[in-house]
C-alpha cells in the first residue's frame, strides 16, 4: 500500500509468517485467500509461498487487476488449485518480457518453478531495472504439461487412457487398412490372372473353331458347307465376347471357299429313311450335270445317288 507521502507499505502479505511459529491451526485457513499459494489451501508451506504472494502483488500492481477475481469463496480455491491467471501482458500490453518472465515464475503453481528463494527473486527485479537480462526464462511446453497434470490428476489420467486408447484403435485401425490393402491387391491380381487365362482360353477355341471350319473346307463330308460356316460363327462370337483379335482375312477366304461348296446333306436328309445324322457319311463326287453323286459310308460302301 503507498501512504501520503508514496512510501510503500505491506499491510496484509497472505499467509506471511515466522519460520520457526506455526501461527495456524489445523483445518483453518489464515490470511487472505486471494494471495494464497495452492500449497497453503492443503497445509503446507515454506518461503516460497511467500514468494508467491509478493509475485500475485506485483502481478496485480503491474496489470491493475486481480489475478483471480473471482468474489465466491469456493470458486476462487477452485481456480487457485487448477487455473493459472492470464499472462500479465495479455491485461497490459506496456508490460516488458523480462518483467513478464520474472512475475510468472514468482507465481508458478509448483512451488519448485519458484524463485527458490527471496534474494534470488530480488536479483531478477534488479537486473531487469538495469535493463540487464534476467534469469528467468520462459517455461517449455513439456513443463507447462507436467504442471498441468501435477494440478489435474484425475483429468490427467482419464486424458492419457483417452490417448492411449485412441492410439491403439489408430495401430490397430492402420494395420487393419495395410492388410485389407493387401488383400484387395492379391485378389486384383487373381482377377487380372483370371482375366488372362480366360482370354488365353478364348483365344485357344477361337482358333480351334477357325481351324476346325478350315478342315470341314478341306474334307469331302456331307454337310461340311454348313458345319464349316457354324464354326466360323461360333469362333466370331467366342471372339466378340471375349473380346480377342480375329484374323479376319483368314476367315473371311475360309467363309468364302465354303459357300462355293456345292453340298447335298439337306437333299440327302429327305432321300435316305434311316439318315440321322451327316457325319460319317463322305462325298466322292458328283458328275458334270450334278444330277448324280458318289458317297461312301462305313455301312454300306460306295452308293451312287440319283438326284432326279
Amino acid at each position: 500500500m503507498l501512504d501520503e507521502n508514496g512510501e510503500a507499505w505491506v499491510a496484509d502479505f497472505g499467509l506471511a509468517k515466522s519460520p520457526e511459529l506455526n501461527l495456524t491451526r489445523t483445518g483453518e485457513i489464515v490470511g487472505t485467500l486471494r494471495y494464497m499459494p495452492p500449497e497453503r489451501l492443503r497445509g503446507d508451506g515454506d518461503a516460497r509461498s511467500d514468494i508467491y504472494s509478493l509475485g500475485l502483488t506485483l502481478y496485480e500492481s503491474c496489470t491493475l487487476h486481480p489475478a483471480f477475481p473471482s468474489v465466491d469463496r469456493g470458486d476462487m480455491i477452485r481456480r487457485i488449485m487448477h487455473e493459472s491467471p492470464p499472462p500479465p501482458s495479455a491485461l497490459n500490453a506496456k508490460i516488458p518480457a523480462d518483467l513478464e518472465l520474472v512475475i510468472t515464475k514468482a507465481i508458478s503453481k509448483n512451488p519448485e518453478d519458484r524463485y527458490q528463494k527471496a534474494e534470488d527473486f530480488a536479483d531478477d527485479l534488479l537486473r531487469f531495472t538495469q535493463g540487464r537480462p534476467v534469469h528467468a526464462q520462459r517455461a517449455s511446453w513439456l513443463k507447462h504439461t507436467a504442471s498441468w497434470c501435477r494440478r489435474n490428476p484425475v483429468v490427467a489420467l482419464l486424458m492419457t487412457a483417452i490417448a492411449t486408447l485412441m492410439l491403439c484403435l489408430t495401430i490397430v485401425s492402420t494395420f487393419s487398412a495395410l492388410k485389407l490393402s493387401d488383400q484387395n491387391e492379391e485378389l486384383t491380381r487373381s482377377i487380372e490372372n483370371e482375366k488372362i487365362s480366360s482370354k488365353k482360353i478364348s483365344e485357344q477355341l477361337v482358333e480351334q473353331y477357325c481351324a476346325q471350319a478350315r478342315l470341314v473346307a478341306k474334307s469331302n463330308s456331307a454337310g461340311r458347307r454348313n458345319r464349316g460356316l457354324a464354326g466360323l460363327q461360333a469362333a466370331k462370337d467366342t471372339a466378340f465376347e471375349a473380346k480377342v483379335q480375329l484374323d479376319k482375312i483368314a476367315m473371311r477366304q475360309t467363309a468364302v471357299d465354303l459357300m462355293s461348296m456345292f453340298d447335298v446333306g439337306e437333299r440327302m436328309r429327305q432321300h435316305l429313311p434311316d439318315y440321322s445324322d451327316l457325319v460319317g457319311y463322305f462325298l466322292i463326287g458328283f458328275d458334270p450335270h450334278q444330277s448324280r453323286c458318289a458317297y461312301v459310308d462305313s455301312a454300306s460302301g460306295v452308293t451312287v445317288y440319283d438326284f432326279g
